[in-house]
């Protein structure tokens, strides 16, 4: 079995997760990295992105307060995109963005 990972690679694969879930449809995954519940539908990216959308370069920075900002291009046939993420840990210790924006740089 696996051991979960922690820390900057935590943050990263939330960020991923969220990102991947928002390219394929899957509102319930993208919901659950962003900690909230099942149902909401209001996702800024998500008119930026499409089936055709790939991470092409993700970077995490620890801020140093136990949280970590992750910064993620994404192209497709949309454009290409800047996302910014921060990152923190809730009270069980799950990772979760708890902020997050994306402009378009192409």
């Amino acid at each position: 079995m696996a051991t979960p990972s922690t820390g900057a690679a935590a943050a990263a694969d939330v960020a991923r997760t969220y990102l991947a879930a928002l390219i394929r449809g899957d509102v319930r995954t993208a919901n659950a990295a962003l900690g909230r519940g099942p149902d909401n539908t209001d996702f800024s990216e998500r008119a930026m992105l499409d089936a055709r959308s790939r991470i092409t370069d993700l970077h995490t920075t620890n801020n140093g307060d136990g949280t970590y900002k992750v910064e993620a291009e994404v192209a497709g046939s949309k454009g290409t995109f800047f996302v910014t993420m921060q990152v923190a840990r809730n009270e069980a210790n799950a990772y979760y963005i708890s902020d997050h924006y994306a402009v378009r740089i192409q």
